[in-house]
């Protein structure tokens, strides 16, 4: 990054012919075709001889991650707690900062004869389709109560953002995420059925930076 000295003339005004990130290709932008977004679904595997879930940060739980399709929407937010506190006899304010933060996602894309989202999201598993707890919703092409007891497992979510090279930018892994709400919508004007669901999430970790794995080694 170029300090503001480096841009401004002698004078102090700004030559607009000059860019700012003169490094920069067209390549390394990066565009919506090239993210990948993927889901673990529930279930768990055995690492070192220690159980494992799929819906926490792990080698296994990201090779294992079913890529959704035909995504439209990808939204992601987070937010730091950091409260204003005031004192009697005084309208100073003190700003207290705070290591808790919370965030949640939101997906959403059109409807076809295919998994609806609630069921894309917790992609078919015999084992688990099978389960007397589990197996009276698990495997449906479309889910739509969110009541059943599998909504109430959670499951991980991988994003990754590559540029136009398909080198990777930048990922993250999204822990311990639940469905919180589900919306499917129908107009008569517009030709497709759109779907959306808001997820919560325990806590995000990069999985790539400088397009290094950081995973390596990990468990």
């Amino acid at each position: 990054m170029k300090k503001i000295s480096e841009v401004l003339s002698a004078s102090g005004s700004f030559d607009p012919k000059q860019k700012i990130n003169s490094s920069t290709k067209p390549t390394d932008f990066i565009g919506s075709e090239t993210v990948i977004i993927a889901t673990t679904g529930i279930g768990s595997t055995t690492v070192n001889g220690k159980t494992v879930s799929y819906s926490e940060y792990s080698q296994e739980a990201v090779k294992n991650a079913k890529i959704i399709g035909l995504m439209q929407n990808f939204q992601m937010n987070q937010m730091r707690q950091n409260p204003t506190i005031f004192e009697i006899g005084s309208a100073g304010k003190y700003l207290v900062h705070s290591s808790r933060v919370g965030g949640g996602l939101r997906l959403s894309r059109v409807v076809y004869n295919a998994a609806n989202m609630l069921a894309a999201l917790y992609p078919y598993d015999r084992s688990i389709a099978e389960d007397a707890v589990y197996g009276k919703a698990y495997g449906k092409q479309w889910l739509l109560n969110l009541a059943e007891d599998l909504f109430s497992e959670p499951i991980g979510i991988t994003v990754i953002f590559r540029d136009a090279k398909r080198n990777i930018a930048a990922g993250a892994f999204f822990e311990h995420v639940t469905v919180s709400s589900h919306g499917l919508g129908v107009a008569s004007a517009t030709p497709n059925i759109g779907e959306n669901v808001d997820l919560q999430y325990e806590r995000v970790i990069p999985m790539f930076t400088n397009g290094t794995d950081t995973m390596k080694g990990q468990a």
